[in-house]
């Protein structure tokens, strides 16, 4: 008979690469821990992983078991989503990947929507990169995730992920004035910037690799312009804060302007000759069920999404 709970502690190994991470995830002692998957190996008669490594690493029948198994998790949790639909779903728990920048403003309205709507529904949000969201769907990690993509970069989803777009995110840069000079404006137009002069502008930016960064990268190259870095941050909200400081300027996704409390008083620009925009997605494995709390769940990060973008 197959033992969820055995797959549930090999997946968690697996995914955090160390039995302690695992076991303080799963509220066990290590030693516990470490016991139920010597079980499970004798079990199966073969090692999962290796332990002589540093992170902990897989065996190729490691590698092979995981995948199934995390397979049959999802099919398990499906299964109960079935039966959750036809109980009135009374019960259950959704998991959420959502990045730092963004759960504050989405997590929150999620969580109180289930609160008042399906009080037995548990929703857990797990804040990670724009990548990291990709591959807990694809390893069963996570059963939802939300996703921004840039037009003109190649999409990095993969083909067992499915995504339904949620709406659009202007980026704006939020700058103190004294930071933009006419000629950084166009003609008529007091709050938009011209995209081709936004190199004489001391910029706070993301690291490289950072979607936000790869976008700017992008529509530079495009009007031949240049960055004036002043600062390098992994955080967007740390960017804008910094910025709302009188730092130097940062361009940063809207929604972030509309909930988090500047330090004083800055003007906000949109970038021409035209609106740059992330396109933002809810992303999922396309074997997940679909029920109602997941379908209300969508609904509920699309509305919050459109309000604030």
């Amino acid at each position: 008979m197959i033992n969820t709970y055995n797959i549930e502690c090999a997946l968690a190994v697996a995914r955090l690469k160390s039995f302690t991470k695992a076991a303080r995830e799963l509220n066990l002692s290590q030693p516990t821990l470490s016991s139920q998957i010597q079980k499970l190996e004798d079990s199966l008669g073969t090692r999962l992983f290796d332990r002589s490594t540093v992170p902990l690493r897989l065996t190729y029948a490691g590698e092979v078991y995981l995948k199934k198994a995390g397979e049959i998790m999802l099919l398990s949790e499906n299964l109960e989503r079935e039966i959750r639909d036809i109980a009135d779903n009374k019960a259950g728990r959704i998991t959420l990947g959502i990045t730092q920048g963004r759960m504050p403003y989405v997590l929150p309205k999620v969580i109180q929507y289930f609160q008042e709507h399906h009080s037995g529904i548990n929703i857990c949000g797990v804040v990670s990169t724009r990548d990291e969201i990709c591959e807990k769907i694809e390893n069963f990690s996570v059963d939802f995730g939300i996703y921004a993509e840039y037009d003109e970069l190649e999409s990095r989803l993969g083909k067992d992920i499915i995504s339904q777009d949620i709406c659009r995110e202007e980026l704006v840069l939020v700058s103190d004035p004294r930071f933009i000079h006419p000629e950084n404006l166009i003609s008529g137009l007091s709050s938009t910037i011209d995209v081709r002069t936004i190199g004489s502008i001391p910029l706070i930016v993301p690291a490289r690799g950072i979607l936000l960064r790869e976008c700017l990268e992008k529509v530079l190259e495009r009007h031949h312009a240049s960055l004036q870095i002043a600062l390098t941050m992994d955080d967007t909200i740390s960017m804008y804060r910094l910025a709302t400081e009188g730092f130097a300027a940062a361009i940063v996704p809207k929604g972030i302007t509309e909930w988090v409390r500047p330090v004083r008083d800055v003007a906000l620009y949109s970038i021409t000759p035209y609106t740059v925009n992330y396109r933002l997605k809810i992303i999922y494995h396309r074997n997940t069920y679909l029920g109602a709390p997941e379908r209300e769940l969508i609904s509920v990060i699309r509305e919050t999404l459109e309000r604030l973008t």
